[in-house]
């Protein structure tokens, strides 16, 4: 049921083509935008994310004091990754786990109408992550909460095609390279690359075709259990 948001939201772009195009305007539906916020309560605090929308994905980012923060797979992991191992959060792998392991759903409410998310774990809300390299900081709740909005897209528009051995793809790439943390051929072969100096994987993407980098952030059980 929570997948029905993202194909609601597609939708709603494609109604407010059709309606610029009855009024005359010429446009180019392939770049065509549409923006707007969500906003999700969890008992009683109030997570505001916004949301665009184009002709191929729809994209979350956190609102936070004035402030659009998109993150993508890359930085998400290298925060996780300063939690797992310079802050020593052992919990962030539960986290991440915890979205395969639990299908319970927490409902919002978007023009009206009722959608749903994953809901997440017991996670302490006074935990505070500072954004790379900005002053700007947010919880541990919106980043966790994020991640869960983006795999539940990612589902969704996966399972559209063939390749459903990439669902829930995304939290099985962060959860794999937080337990492996070492260098690995299968992850090289996607662009996962282990710098020994950093102690973590740099994203090395220039060297692959379109085709490749779409699979960059996603691992299937298979690979995953080849990896660990």
């Amino acid at each position: 049921m929570r997948y029905s948001f993202v194909r609601n939201i597609r939708e709603k772009r494609k109604k407010e083509i059709n309606n610029y195009e009855l009024k005359g305007y010429i446009l180019n539906k392939n770049n065509y935008v549409t923006n707007d916020i969500l906003q999700i309560n969890i008992n009683g605090i109030i997570f505001k994310y916004g949301i665009r929308v184009n002709g191929n994905d729809v994209f979350f980012y956190i609102l936070k004091e004035g402030c659009q923060i998109y993150l993508k797979i890359y930085d998400i992991y290298l925060i996780l990754w300063k939690l797992y191992y310079k802050e020593n959060n052992k919990q962030i792998i539960d986290f991440l786990e915890y979205y395969e392991n639990n299908s319970q759903e927490i409902s919002f409410s978007y023009e009206g109408v009722n959608y749903f998310v994953h809901q997440l774990p017991k996670i302490d809300e006074n935990i505070k992550i500072g954004v790379l390299d900005s002053d700007v900081e947010i919880t541990l709740e919106e980043l966790f909460l994020l991640i869960y909005l983006i795999q539940d897209k990612s589902n969704y528009l996966i399972s559209l095609g063939k390749k459903t051995e990439y669902i829930n793809g995304i939290i099985r790439m962060l959860t794999t390279l937080l337990k492996c943390n070492n260098k690995n051929d299968i992850l090289e072969t996607i662009g996962w690359f282990f710098d020994y100096e950093k102690c973590y994987y740099i994203l090395n993407s220039k060297d692959f075709l379109s085709e490749k980098k779409k699979r960059m952030n996603y691992l299937t059980e298979y690979e995953e259990s080849l990896i660990l």
